[in-house]
């Protein structure tokens, strides 16, 4: 939300006369360590500003851990140190600064343990009746995972305006003759969206075939969720399910044998599923109708501005997973404003033309020298 361009910025119609910045050490903790969060301070020409500054680091759940208020040295920094507890999930630090009578908050954030929450939006300023499009993303050990996720979005009053909870959990299903066709089939036969041992000879079936499917891209690491399927069978026969998965598509993990409802345990970018098929009595045979793979993947909210107070408006994402939580905060801006601007003589010309532009922003007009 801050701009470093001399002698005045505009950022989506926010004038801003300084730059506040806040950055930990590093991004993954463990639990018992220190970690040194340093805020810093400077105006539009780089000279940094002696103020009060307030940071405070959030717990996994969103609540306040450590307030501090301190004072920026002559480098403009002001540093604070947070002793961890033994918790995992994602703290956030948000930093806060008035300067020049304009408040600015900034955040950043340090995972300790597996969760991490990251929150993204499509704009950091928007005006009065546009929509914010925000973007949740859970990960644990680098890869997405399937998590419950609850945003909540405060007013510049710090009055909870919205709340909603989803899932990250997704799904891959093969239904259909094409979704079955696709893969490999040996000695079955797939129709009617259903899959069974191939007929060696009329009323007889072969005793033994597999359908092993086409290969699933996540698009990134994956903490898979779920296989899950549906079949028919008969005490003489069977449908065993595998599954195996890669990072590049090229070397592959073991086929490793699933339970119904059960958790797929590798992360990774590709997978592939294997249905074994199985009889001792060739008359009979077992009958696939569906697989299904669960996967995680990011969230989109919508928060429309409509008769809202101008100001900082506080997102914070939580999510929650067998136990484990993470929790992110980030700050989007309301702003109204308009530009109206005249050249300093009524004609064009390709070079020397200078421009003055008036900013009017919540009431404040603000003279800026442009140029052409």
């Amino acid at each position: 939300m801050s701009s470093s361009s001399a002698p005045y910025s505009v950022v989506t119609g926010a004038v801003e006369g300084y730059k506040l910045t806040i950055d930990p050490e590093k991004n993954v903790y463990s639990a018992g360590e220190t970690v040194t969060v340093t805020s810093q301070l400077a105006n539009l020409t780089g000279e940094n500003i002696i103020t009060e500054i307030t940071t405070t680091v959030y717990y996994p759940n969103g609540t306040a851990a450590q307030v501090n208020y301190s004072q920026t040295d002559t480098s403009g920094e002001a540093m604070v140190n947070y002793s961890i507890p033994p918790l995992q999930g994602s703290f956030t630090a948000i930093t806060e600064a008035t300067v020049y009578g304009i408040t600015r908050k900034e955040n950043t954030s340090f995972n300790v343990g597996d969760l991490v929450v990251n929150v993204s939006t499509d704009r950091t300023v928007y005006n009065t009746l546009e929509r914010a499009g925000i973007n949740v993303k859970v990960m644990e050990n680098d890869s997405a995972t399937v998590a419950d996720v609850t945003l909540k979005i405060y007013d510049p009053n710090n009055v909870k305006v919205f709340e909603e909870t989803k899932n990250t959990i997704s799904y891959w299903t093969d239904t259909s003759d094409a979704d079955f066709n696709a893969g490999t089939l040996s000695n079955v036969n797939v129709t009617g969206g259903s899959v069974t041992l191939a007929t060696q000879t009329p009323g007889h079936y072969y005793t033994y075939g597999s359908l092993t499917s086409k290969v699933y891209e996540g698009g990134s690491s994956m903490d898979w969720g779920k296989l899950l399927w549906s079949a028919t069978t008969h005490p003489s026969d069977s449908i065993i399910l595998y599954t195996r998965t890669s990072q590049n598509n090229i070397t592959w993990s073991d086929w490793v044998q699933g339970s119904y409802n059960g958790e797929i345990q590798n992360s990774s970018r590709y997978i592939q599923y294997r249905a074994v098929f199985a009889t001792s009595d060739d008359t009979k045979t077992p009958t696939l109708e569906d697989v299904t793979i669960e996967l995680a993947v990011p969230l989109d909210f919508s928060f429309s501005f409509s008769d809202s107070p101008l100001g900082i408006y506080t997102l914070k994402a939580g999510a929650s997973k067998s136990g484990n939580a993470g929790f992110n905060v980030t700050v989007i801006e309301l702003d109204r404003f308009d530009i109206s601007a005249s050249p300093d003589k009524p004609f064009i010309q390709h070079q020397g033309l200078s421009w003055s532009a008036e900013q009017r922003t919540t009431g404040a007009a603000v003279q800026m020298p442009m140029s052409a």
